[in-house]
């Protein structure tokens, strides 16, 4: 909230932006920014005047180089009201002369053959037989635009009250005191319409006795453009809100129909203002009389005509003997006026490459840099094939994420992943996403997914479906990543799953790598389940895991007689694994040993066990279990055994 006091009446005031308001005394022009401590600037002082002026207008340029004061007064000897209007330059700090004019306003139009808007001042001036509209260009142009037409007035003493711009359909919407709407062109001056659209008068008189000051009265408080319509919103002296806006379907045939002026609707139609079917008519005229090279750049200049059908129509024609096919020579045009739009684009590079890929290549990274393609997941579409790089830079600008993350993977660049998701606050099915890289760049998978599991985007649980289902069934990948994920962790008992599965799925596809886990100083693993991995140990044949992991008799003796059966221990293992055992169990492994040992097999594991752990499992002990079998048994032991006293 601010405040400011001035040491004369403010006889009009007005928001010039979202950040000043302009106000008007007896003497001088104000404009006032609400930011900061700010107080109000004076630009520039008002000439004097003998009459009683009643202000009804102000404003600025866009470029805030230009200013005027629109007013009314009354002229003594006619009684007639007159408009009283004041221009500024702020840049030289000057103004104009006072005019008898009405309706003073800017625009702000890019004119026909110019690249950049210009500023129009514009107004209304009677010369006591006809009313004039100006149009003047100010602050440049070389020549300046300069118009003057006559206003079509039903009512001699009438007056334009207000005057509001359309850059869209580069109009006039003109007020006038009687309540009637005007619409000029602005290129040429010329009255489009004009119909009387209130019955309320914008302005009225008073007995400026019984008032004591200015005789007039505003009736008509506002017409302000309406940018989403490119019309203008109105209220007259009864309450009346309007907004008029410019029939874009009619209005080109409007023009040349019912004005009988084709030249004009032709340039309005030009502008991409409806009337399409006036620009495809001479467009399909100029390809008949083979005048290429002028349908091109007819339908160049005319937005309707930047269509499907206009480049399906060059396509067709056959190239002329040492000129570029029409369809290129159109789009050499386009791209000289400037960017071309979504359509063209990807026509334009599918063109390119499909003459000279490499060349193209390098031809369409130009146009990239110049601004002068659109991006957009079609155009990224055609570029994927002959270049990710380049395709991802058109997705990454279309804001097309999915895609974006795709090239990126295929780039060796799935680190950009995460970052990129949170920069574009984009969230995207990561089990889909890791599956992607999985199949594109299996290299990068465990990295990926390790950072997915560091950002809790996925569980380590869900990165090992991802990786073994669906057919994919990456035992590799799914055991590298394990590994790492469970020795960062350490040996947690909340990781028995992940150690039973790691295990589980190497021993289905790759027993020697599961076996090197079990035996690995590196990953100490005691949270599994080891009687299924026992399990699994003992049909991958892994006869030595199985009996380290098992833990009831029965399963122990069993693999026991399967692994000496197939020659699968090495003797110095198992004269350590007996040596684990508690004496009890060891002497009935060593009993069942001698019962199931028909051909004596087995003997000589008995009594290497029986040499090495005597003192444990007691010499009488393992008397008694030789007494239990044949004596050559017996003799054959007790040789061996005190054979080194003898």
């Amino acid at each position: 909230m601010k405040t400011t006091e001035t040491s004369e009446s403010v006889l009009y005031w007005k928001w010039l932006d979202g950040r000043t308001i302009a106000f008007v005394t007896g003497t001088a022009a104000y404009h006032w920014s609400v930011e900061g401590d700010a107080t109000p600037e004076k630009k520039f002082e008002i000439e004097a005047e003998t009459r009683q002026v009643q202000i009804i207008n102000y404003d600025s340029s866009k470029d805030g180089n230009w200013l005027f004061l629109q007013g009314i007064a009354k002229n003594a000897e006619t009684q007639k009201i007159e408009g009283v209007l004041q221009l500024y330059s702020v840049q030289h700090k000057r103004y104009q002369p006072k005019m008898n004019a009405h309706g003073g306003c800017f625009a702000e139009v890019t004119l026909s053959g110019r690249e950049s808007p210009s500023t129009l001042f514009c107004f209304t001036r009677s010369d006591g037989n006809s009313t004039k509209l100006f149009i003047v260009e100010v602050g440049g142009g070389n020549p300046p635009h300069k118009i003057q037409a006559e206003v079509p007035f039903q009512n001699s003493n009438d007056f334009i009250v207000s005057m509001v711009p359309s850059a869209k359909y580069r109009c006039l919407y003109a007020f006038t005191q009687s309540g009637f709407l005007f619409l000029f062109d602005i290129s040429t001056g010329k009255c489009l319409f004009n119909r009387q659209v209130s019955k309320v008068k914008f302005f009225c008189l008073q007995n400026a006795e019984k008032k004591n000051k200015c005789g007039f009265v505003t009736t008509m408080f506002l017409s302000v453009a309406d940018e989403e319509t490119g019309g203008v919103l109105t209220v007259d002296r009864g309450g009346q809100v309007a907004l008029f806006n410019v029939d874009e379907k009619n209005f080109v045939s409007y023009i040349t129909n019912v004005l009988g002026d084709s030249d004009l609707g032709e340039k309005f139609a030009e502008l991409g203002l409806g009337g399409v079917d006036v620009l495809q008519q001479k467009f399909e005229t100029l390809l008949r009389q083979g005048n290429y090279a002028g349908a091109a750049e007819f339908a160049a200049k005319c937005p309707a005509l930047r269509n499907e059908q206009t480049i399906a129509a060059f396509k067709k024609i056959q190239p002329q003997p040492n000129q570029p096919p029409p369809d290129l020579q159109y789009y050499q045009l386009l791209l000289k006026q400037g960017p071309l739009n979504k359509l063209e684009s990807v026509e334009l590079c599918r063109r390119i490459l499909q003459f000279k890929p490499d060349a193209g290549k390098q031809r369409i990274e130009q146009f990239l840099k110049e601004n002068k393609l659109e991006k957009s997941e079609e155009l990224g579409d055609v570029l994927a094939p002959f270049d990710v790089k380049l395709a991802a830079s058109i997705y990454y600008g279309a804001k097309i994420p999915q895609k974006t993350i795709l090239c990126f993977i295929q780039l060796g660049q799935a680190s950009r992943v995460v970052e990129y998701c949170k920069q574009e606050n984009y969230t995207p099915k990561w089990p889909e996403l890791l599956a992607h890289v999985q199949q594109m760049r299996r290299d990068d998978v465990k990295e990926f997914a390790q950072s997915l599991v560091d950002q809790n985007f996925l569980s380590a649980a869900d990165v090992m479906t991802v990786l073994l289902g669906s057919g994919r069934n990456d035992v590799e990948k799914t055991t590298e990543f394990l590994l790492d994920y469970l020795r960062n962790r350490g040996d947690r008992e909340e990781d028995a799953e992940l150690q039973t599965k790691l295990l589980e799925i190497n021993l289905r596809a790759a027993p020697q790598v599961a076996k090197a886990i079990l035996e690995s100083e590196d990953y100490k693993f005691t949270h599994y389940d080891k009687t299924y991995i026992a399990r699994l140990c003992e049909s991958a044949r892994l006869f030595d895991c199985a009996l380290e992991l098992y833990e009831n008799l029965d399963d122990i003796k069993r693999v026991l007689q399967m692994g000496l059966g197939s020659n699968a221990f090495k003797p110095d293992f198992l004269l350590k694994f007996f040596g684990d055992l508690t004496p009890e169990d060891a002497l009935s492994c060593l009993k069942d040993l001698l019962k199931y040992s028909n051909t004596g097999t087995n003997l000589q594991l008995v009594v290497e066990v029986a040499k090495r752990y005597s003192e444990q499992l007691t010499v009488e002990k393992l008397i008694q279990l030789f007494e239990d079998f044949e004596w050559f048994v017996l003799t054959l032991y007790l040789f061996s055994f005190f054979g080194r006293y003898f």
